[in-house]
């Protein structure tokens, strides 16, 4: 094997690997969506056998990029454009989640903060009660 053809394939590796963390499916769900054995698609990310052109273009095609992309880590056409624009919306979208399960978490926060002054205030009221009661005895 020459080196330039094993740098290929280790940027066939890393790109498949790439694309479908940022897509967020699985090996299986992959391997369903091509019509393949999961176990193909580990062989291929660990870069212990290379997927077939038949393969590649499925691959390609499935995630909206060129073969120089997903073979070379590079593109002459549109598609890395297009990759780039799908990891800041997943990027923003991570952000926009972040953000609001945080503003969650505040206003559960917010909810419990009012129910124990909420507590603390009927404890006071029963307190000042039961010495009302113990002066009158």
């Amino acid at each position: 094997m020459t080196y330039e053809k094993h740098h290929m394939d280790i940027q066939i590796a890393k790109m498949l690997k790439r694309l479908r963390k940022l897509e967020k499916i699985t090996q299986s769900d992959l391997a369903q969506e091509l019509n393949i054995e999961r176990g193909n698609i580990a062989k291929y990310e660990r870069e212990i056998t290379y997927p077939p052109l038949e393969t590649l273009l499925a691959i390609s095609k499935h995630f909206n990029v060129s073969l120089d992309y997903l073979i070379q880590g590079t593109s002459n056409s549109s598609t890395s454009g297009n990759l780039r624009e799908k990891e800041l919306m997943a990027d923003s979208l991570m952000h926009m989640s972040n953000q609001l399960k945080l503003e969650k978490q505040l206003e559960e926060s917010e909810k419990d903060n009012k129910m124990l002054k909420e507590m603390n205030r009927a404890a006071q009221d029963y307190i000042l009660r039961l010495e009302k009661k113990l002066e009158i005895k």
